[in-house]
């Protein structure tokens, strides 16, 4: 009876609902990276900051997820650039965070956090500026358990006006990269 018991215990162990596993973001280790470029094309805004909060769920070979990101800590490097970025086009008052929404991803059979995934495709829904929009990406996860998400979004898709000052107009397309990393539960 001893051993029924020991073997009904490691097959639930080991079911597919068994190997749920949630993994927090850890804001304090989280980072947002955007690029745009600027017309003419010589100009390259760069800009980071922000956090990123949320969770990760891996459950029947496929990661799920949302993600937080907090737009009212990005800077460009230029005082007046980052008051224009936040209040007039991301209008951050209004709309402090956008927030990511992952479709399910397939991931290797057996694959757990703590193992290296590499340049990964995913979907999914972004929330930004009061508008949600389709997108897509990469990312990746290294042994550290640290995510880097790529994905490039259009600003007139999610109704903000395309930056302009003193002649310089930026390209409606901007590359995003978040950075993260995630603690089991």
């Amino acid at each position: 009876m001893k051993h029924l018991f020991a073997t009904l215990i490691l097959i639930a162990m080991h079911s597919p609902v068994a190997l749920a596993a949630k993994s927090n973001l850890q804001p304090q280790a989280s980072k947002i990276e955007f690029e745009a470029v600027g017309r003419p094309s010589m100009m390259k805004v760069k800009g980071t900051g922000g956090t990123a909060k949320g969770s990760l769920t891996l459950e029947n070979e496929q990661v799920v997820g949302v993600l937080k990101l907090d737009l009212t800590q990005l800077k460009t490097g230029i005082d007046l650039r980052d008051e224009h970025m936040k209040d007039k086009y991301l209008e951050v008052k209004k709309h402090p965070e956008a927030t990511l929404t992952l479709n399910p991803v397939s991931v290797p059979k057996g694959w757990e956090l703590g193992q290296e995934l590499n340049e990964q495709a995913f979907t999914g829904k972004l929330s930004l500026h009061g508008v949600e929009k389709p997108i897509a990406g990469q990312f990746s996860i290294n042994s550290d358990k640290a995510v880097t998400a790529k994905f490039e979004i259009k600003l007139s898709d999610f109704k903000i006006d395309i930056p302009s000052y003193l002649g310089v107009t930026i390209a409606d397309m901007v590359k995003v990269q978040t950075q993260f990393v995630a603690k089991a539960e």
